[in-house]
């Protein structure tokens, strides 16, 4: 009795309890079921696309035009042709304007939450010489860097020019 009282009080995990054998069923009929349902919202999409196609490009009829007919069409095609490209331009340009409209006001949004993109900071090495002063010399910063007199460095250039 003390085994079924526990079994009752216990909660059950995941799925309920199911054996190995089961849940592996179940997740092969649940990949199953979206996998077709992808299928058909692909399916949807491209039928969806071919009908705009179908209503923005009909379909291109140059059978029986003579000379003067065909170089219209021609000059006709080139005009839409230029009023696509400037469209994709403008539509490029207006992507590109929004993309740093979004960035600015990130920043902002971050300026006024306080957060900060830490920046990756360089590993440097520091050698011991140069993080510990030596006991035996008390000047030794002094020898960090070489002294150079500049009036003397001035004055050996413009004799020896």
């Amino acid at each position: 009795m003390d085994k079924k009282q526990k079994k009752q009080g216990q909660k059950r995990k995941g799925l309920g309890g199911l054996s190995p054998e089961k849940r592996k069923l179940l997740k092969q009929l649940i990949m199953k079921k979206a996998s077709e349902e992808m299928r058909a919202e692909m399916q949807k999409r491209q039928k969806e696309k071919d009908e705009y196609l179908q209503k923005v490009l009909p379909v291109l009829k140059l059978d029986g035009l003579n000379k003067d007919q065909s170089a219209a069409k021609v000059k006709e095609l080139y005009q839409k042709y230029c009023q696509i490209e400037e469209d994709i331009y403008d539509l490029e340009f207006k992507v590109a304007r929004q993309d740093v409209e979004m960035q600015e006001l990130t920043l902002k949004c971050n300026d006024v939450r306080g957060k900060y993109v830490k920046p990756v900071l360089k590993k440097v090495t520091k050698s011991e010489k140069t993080v510990k002063a030596p006991k035996n010399n008390p000047d030794w910063r002094e020898n960090l860097k070489p002294k150079t007199d500049h009036a003397e460095a001035n004055a050996e250039a413009t004799l020896e020019a």
